[in-house]
C-alpha cells in the first residue's frame, strides 16, 4: 500500500473512514427524517459550552445546544435537549417557534428540522473533502 501513496497513505485511510463515517451519519438521519413524526416546538433556553481547542493553549470554542418544547400529537407536552451541539453561531434564540421532528416510538428522540438539514449539509461537505484529501494524497505519492 505504500507504494500507491507513499509515506502519507495513512492519511488516505483515515481520510476515507472519516468519509465513511460521515456518510452513515447523513443516511441515518434521511432514514430518522422518513419515519419521524412532526410537531410545532418552541425553545426555552439554549445551553452553552466552552470548549478548549487542543493544540491551541488558551483559545476556547463556544457551543450552542437548546432545549425545546413540544406538543407532541397525543397532547402530552415533551421537552428535550439537542443531541448535538452547534456553533460558532447561536442557531436558535429561546422563545423562538421551530419545527420538531421527532421519533414516533420514542418521542424523547427529537431535533429541530432546521438543524438536521444544516447537519446534513456539513456532513456532506465533510465527505467530499476528506475524499478529496485521499485523493491527493494517492496522487501525490503516485507522482513520485
Amino acid at each position: 500500500m505504500a507504494t500507491v501513496a507513499g509515506p502519507y497513505w495513512p492519511i488516505a485511510v483515515i481520510a476515507v473512514l472519516a468519509a465513511v463515517l460521515a456518510v452513515a451519519r447523513i443516511s441515518w438521519l434521511a432514514l430518522f427524517l422518513r419515519r419521524a413524526g412532526s410537531a410545532p416546538g418552541v425553545v426555552i433556553e439554549v445551553l452553552t459550552e466552552t470548549k478548549r481547542i487542543v493544540g491551541s493553549p488558551g483559545r476556547t470554542s463556544t457551543l450552542y445546544r437548546p432545549v425545546v418544547e413540544y406538543a407532541h400529537p397525543d397532547g402530552r407536552r415533551i421537552r428535550y435537549t439537542e443531541a448535538t451541539a452547534t456553533g460558532p453561531t447561536r442557531p436558535v434564540e429561546p422563545g423562538q417557534d421551530v419545527t420538531v421532528r421527532f421519533d414516533r416510538q420514542r418521542p424523547e428522540r427529537a431535533t429541530i428540522g432546521d438543524l438536521t438539514g444544516k447537519q446534513m449539509g456539513g456532513l456532506t461537505a465533510f465527505a467530499v473533502l476528506a475524499l478529496l484529501l485521499a485523493a491527493a494524497v494517492v496522487l501525490a505519492g503516485r507522482a513520485r
